[in-house]
């Protein structure tokens, strides 16, 4: 979930099928445009309409990584049988 002031917040959903806030990513993106998840690698991946690429840690619950796109993402997918991140711009 991605609120308006450019937090990312992760859910958990209990046994009883209610949802827990688990994680409050704060500033990160003031636009969140595409996200994807890698449930292998642990890894969410959110990209803004400046062209931030953030890779977070599901396990550390931490960015991990930045990256500077050269235009506005449009779609980000991991690939399920290799370590690969594929963005499309």
């Amino acid at each position: 979930c991605c609120s308006a002031d450019g937090r990312v917040m992760i859910y958990e959903r209990n046994d009883s099928g209610e949802f827990n806030i688990v994680r409050d990513l704060r500033e990160c993106h003031e636009e969140l445009l595409v996200a994807a998840v890698s449930e292998r690698y642990c890894l969410l991946a959110t990209a803004g309409d400046n062209g931030d690429l953030f890779i977070w840690s599901l396990e550390k619950y931490m960015l991990e990584s930045v990256c500077v796109l050269n235009s506005k993402p449009i779609g980000i997918t991991f690939s399920p049988i290799h370590p690969i991140m594929i963005v499309a711009t």
